[in-house]
């Protein structure tokens, strides 16, 4: 009888399997986002002389 964390990861496997059967059949694209988030993280950083500029671009890291 198989363990419960291999159960688990057939079950996992099955799932996964089922989606990507379902895709081919309706013809849905995979979205592969890798290049979009490349771009998104090699942006340039905002230099700018206006405190409310510089407070909007400086205040999250996007990392």
């Amino acid at each position: 009888m198989p363990s419960q964390k291999s159960q688990k990861q057939l079950r996992r496997q099955r799932i996964i399997s089922r989606i990507y059967r379902r895709r081919i059949r309706l013809n849905v694209p995979i979205i592969n986002n890798r290049d979009t988030l490349r771009r998104i993280a090699n942006l340039p950083q905002q230099i700018t002389n206006d405190p409310l500029t510089a407070q909007f671009f400086g205040g999250f890291s996007f990392h």
